[in-house]
């Protein structure tokens, strides 16, 4: 005997108000009594940490220095057989005949975390209404946020996984129920952006040259010396902004947004240049566990340019005039697919910070000092999946499975009545597409 889960579509990664869809394929060698046939889509969010040690309590390894918390952030359930309201249902008898057997299913994906909802929580109890597991989610602290990304660069520490899972009941107690499971990955639509308008935000950071020393004392030991170039006793002076359209939001797979312009201050004639640029985006993901907290960090390279010496603006430029570096040097570089969106749930968050740090000459090439003008600021990191704005008015309205926990055979009617927004693959068409590893 066997179970598995086969979806509808070669698709493996959904979005909020997505259907999915598949059916539960079940083969038999023999004849058997089986008391029901239960699909899930679940969505975990774990986390584990351990225990700081004092003084007066050493954990040395004891079960209760680790600390663990597992939220269910979306728990739908749906009974393929008997089906309710069939002729089946109503016999005493559910044999299912030796050979193959297929049960249609489907779900539809909410755009808010449901483990704080009471009835939600009611479906995870067992006899009488009470379970170990209820009793846990109910003892827990709980969010009401949009459903997170899928998690999986901390296994074993921070994970957020989404799953179909199905289960066989076989109705003797000597016989161990089957069970099947099939995971996929998860990214939330992202949330309304603000309105456009002509406000920008931007960070900006002023800087200065020293002025070229006097050339001192003219010893005979002067000659064997490599003179710098003659340039004038007034240095620049400026400042250099970072700025965004809007608000400091990163999209995922799309390059960086923001503008790099450089203003000089005062009126000197000294031609100045870019020597190098970094980008370095550095993400915090926060742990909670029972009280525990703890702070992993992540960091990926964006932008890595040394040597290029690019020339800003013209010498002999009046002061106030902006001039903006060439963006093509991060215009076809898009964040990396590893990087999540960012989100805050009941025992996980991922915040993100943007560093730049640019370095800027002025005279010859080679000839003057160098200096770094370093920013580092709070930046979101958003999915780029858009929801359709019909659906963003009927998300409360949208039925699921917390109101009826088992739905009968599916029909017509069964089918989502609205079109879903654009799926992750169609919303970053043309681009690099969804990634094959890890989502970090």
């Amino acid at each position: 005997m066997s179970a598995r889960i086969q979806l509808d579509g070669d698709k493996n990664t959904y979005t909020s108000f997505d259907c999915i869809s598949g059916k539960i394929i079940v083969f038999l060698s023999n004849d058997e009594d089986i008391s029901a046939i239960v699909v899930k889509l679940e969505g975990e969010s774990f986390s584990k940490l351990l225990r700081p040690s004092n003084a007066h309590n050493s954990n040395n390894g004891r079960r209760d220095s680790i600390a663990t918390e597992v939220h269910k952030v979306l728990y739908q359930v749906h009974q393929v057989f008997p089906r309710l309201h069939s002729e089946s249902s109503r016999s005493a008898s559910k044999i299912l005949q030796a050979g193959k057997h297929e049960f249609p299913f489907q779900f539809q994906f909410p755009s808010d975390n449901e483990c704080g909802n009471e009835t939600q929580t009611s479906l995870l109890s067992g006899f009488a209404g009470v379970s170990l597991l209820n009793l846990r989610q109910q003892q827990l602290q709980h969010v009401k946020q949009k459903l997170p990304p899928t998690l999986t660069a901390l296994p074993g520490t921070a994970e957020i996984r989404y799953f179909i899972k199905v289960t066989v009941q076989r109705r003797s107690l000597f016989k161990e129920n089957w069970r099947s499971e099939l995971s996929f990955k998860f990214l939330p639509t992202e949330p309304p952006r603000p309105q456009p308008t002509s406000n920008q935000f931007y960070v900006r950071m002023p800087f200065s040259f020293l002025s070229q020393p006097s050339q001192g004392s003219r010893g005979w030991w002067n000659i064997f010396k490599k003179h710098k170039t003659k340039l004038s006793e007034l240095a620049p002076e400026g400042e250099i902004d970072v700025r965004f359209p809007g608000s400091a939001i990163l999209t995922w797979n799309k390059p960086p947004p923001f503008h790099l312009i450089v203003r000089r201050t005062n009126r000197s004639s000294e031609q100045i240049f870019m020597v190098s640029c970094a980008f370095h985006l550095h993400g915090k993901t926060l742990i909670r566990a029972k009280g525990v907290m703890h702070i992993e960090k992540i960091s990926w390279v964006l932008l890595n340019i040394c040597g290029s010496w690019v020339p800003i603006g013209l010498p002999d430029a009046s002061d106030g005039n902006d001039y903006e570096i060439n963006n093509s040097f991060w215009s076809g570089r898009p964040l990396p697919q590893s990087v999540c969106p960012s989100f805050d749930t009941c025992n996980l968050g991922r915040s993100y910070e943007l560093q730049i740090r640019v370095s800027l000459s002025y005279g010859k090439p080679g000839d003057n000092q160098v200096i770094t003008i370093p920013f580092q600021f709070p930046v979101e990191v958003y999915s780029g999946i858009l929801v359709a704005p019909q659906l963003d008015v009927q998300a409360e309205s949208i039925p699921t499975a917390l109101e009826a926990p088992y739905f009968p055979h599916l029909h017509a009617d069964t089918t989502c009545q609205d079109p879903p927004p654009p799926t992750y693959e169609e919303a970053t068409a043309g681009s690099n597409g969804p990634s094959s590893g890890r989502q970090m």
